[in-house]
């Protein structure tokens, strides 16, 4: 079967059966499916590893569905930073992402408005990493024991800025994996 049937196959079992019609979209991927089609088919199997929060893979596919482009589009460069600063917590990696981007969308003369946006995250994340390195201090806990971050074991604890999670332990911004101080 050609890979464009077997796009068109995928659409049909999409509904019934969503397993079913990821297989046929991947598998038109494999046997070579090219152009807008697949553009088309990298977008949509991107948006459903979101919707189903399997990170890595729907960044995967976001990557190369921007480096696939021929004309500039900012929505999987937005959407790799988005889950690079909120899901993975590796600001540094998002910063480089959106710094790469407006790069791109500059030399690809992209509207005035994403590039702007472009601009507004790459500033916000300039101003999370600036905070990052001077928000810790070695000090205990305000229960007066030094808290531990369970991914590096550092000793240090963050100053109070109101971020908490469920259990009430303060967040690690230290480590790339966002943990918990426990």
């Amino acid at each position: 079967m050609a890979p464009d049937e077997l796009a068109g196959l995928g659409h049909l079992w999409e509904r019934r059966d969503a397993d079913r019609g990821e297989a046929c979209f991947r598998e038109a991927l494999v046997r070579g499916l090219a152009g807008a089609g697949r553009a088309r088919l990298l977008g949509r199997l991107a948006w459903g590893e979101k919707r189903r929060a399997r990170w890595a893979e729907a960044r995967a596919l976001w990557d190369e569905l921007a480096r696939e482009q021929r004309s500039f589009d900012p929505r999987p460069w937005e959407e790799m930073a988005k889950i690079d600063e909120h899901r993975l917590r590796d600001w540094t990696r998002a910063r480089s992402v959106v710094q790469e981007a407006l790069a791109r969308a500059e030399a690809g003369r992209a509207a005035t408005e994403a590039r702007e946006a472009l601009g507004y995250r790459l500033e916000r994340l300039e101003r999370r990493l600036g905070r990052k390195s001077w928000a810790w201090i070695d000090r205990p806990s305000a229960a007066g024991k030094v808290t531990t971050c369970s991914t590096c074991a550092c000793a240090r604890t963050r100053v109070p800025v109101g971020r908490v999670d469920e259990d009430g332990c303060e967040e690690c911004t230290r480590c790339p994996e966002g943990r918990s101080m426990q």
